[in-house]
């Protein structure tokens, strides 16, 4: 809760300096980040204070077995934030806050037929892992560089703040002991659930070309 206090108030000073000056040394930025493919606007406020606002997409597919059960799906990175930057003088490295609404997100069904530690079930089983927070403070440490008039490279490394991640199941099957099924259904949750890291918060990195105007 204190680093997530930390970087509102932040977020918030660096917002009141914004009001106080004229936006200047617009940027655009592509590349790829936490959050997929990402393209990044910014600009520059004063000369030690910036806003950026970065935006990304991602989805690919992917499957995984859990206990005998094999899970067909796709993972989907997405999402956007609108940060704060404060400059360490001229040399191009930075600190920022900010919020971020993130939608991390993975989801797996089975076939019709599928086994589950060993029994044949016919039914379905779907399976979801979603983070707890969608909207959640972001805290970075960043670097800009010029390789040539306009042109330069910009990477960012830091932490998301979303509070982890949760499994949810779910499923039916057609005849059989339903209880039994069940109780295999909160098997597999917490299977999904013990295999997931325990950490709070979700490591974010950046690397984008930019061009300034």
């Amino acid at each position: 809760m204190k680093k997530i206090a930390l970087s509102l108030l932040a977020a918030l000073g660096f917002a009141s300096a914004a009001q106080a000056q004229d936006f200047d040394r617009l940027t655009v930025g592509t590349g790829f980040s936490s959050l997929g493919a990402t393209v990044e606007f910014s600009a520059r406020v004063g000369d030690s204070y910036g806003v950026r606002a970065p935006i990304g997409y991602g989805s690919f597919d992917t499957s995984r077995d859990v206990l005998g059960a094999r899970l067909r799906g796709d993972t989907r990175i997405s999402g956007g934030a609108l940060m704060g930057d404060y400059f360490l003088g001229e040399n191009g490295f930075r600190v920022s806050a900010g919020l971020m609404a993130s939608n991390f997100r993975w989801q797996g069904a089975t076939r019709n037929t599928f086994e589950l530690r060993g029994t044949e079930y016919s039914g379905r089983v779907d399976a979801k892992v979603t983070a707890k927070r969608d909207i959640s403070p972001i805290l970075t440490i960043g670097y800009d560089s010029n390789i040539t008039k306009g042109w330069g490279l910009s990477a960012d490394v830091g932490a998301i703040f979303n509070g982890g991640y949760e499994a949810q199941v779910s499923g039916w099957q057609s005849g059989g002991n339903d209880a039994e099924f069940q109780n295999e259904l909160q098997r597999l949750q917490r299977r999904i659930q013990n295999d997931l890291p325990d950490w709070d918060v979700t490591p974010y990195v950046k690397m984008t070309v930019i061009y300034r105007f």
